[in-house]
């Protein structure tokens, strides 16, 4: 069976990447993979120490790693296009059609799906957790 590295990069939790990672990686039945979650990557120094590992990774197992990213800040996410991995960009790939499409810029803000924007309902999650 062959074996392959995937990374979930994001500057929060990485939960969104890596619920749509392994959707994605379901499909492919003969393939063994290797994941790691690599969160809170919120600074350029902590974006070249992860790439160094990705690159590392890539050059150890002789294979292309692959990313799942939901990194929303322009200068980090600029960092990982230059890694060896095939970038796999959740941001990139949905967020540029619908902002077309809305004819509106996107708010680009971190962690807005995990804000505590409505509080009531959040607090509602937290009891059904802690039931």
């Amino acid at each position: 069976m062959t074996k392959r590295n995937v990374f979930y990069i994001s500057d929060q939790t990485g939960i969104t990447a890596e619920l749509l990672g392994q959707t994605l990686l379901s499909q492919f039945d003969s393939i063994e993979f290797i994941t790691q979650t690599l969160p809170y990557i919120s600074t350029e120094k902590k974006a070249l120490e992860t790439v160094e590992l990705i690159n590392r990774t890539a050059e150890q197992t002789d294979n292309q790693p692959v990313l799942i990213s939901t990194i929303v800040h322009p200068d980090i996410k600029a960092i990982f296009h230059q890694s060896k991995a095939l970038l796999l960009d959740v941001f990139e790939n949905f967020i540029s059609p619908l902002e077309h499409t809305f004819k509106e810029p996107s708010s680009l803000r971190v962690g807005k799906n995990h804000s505590l924007e409505d509080k009531k309902a959040y607090d509602g999650r937290i009891h059904a957790v802690n039931f």
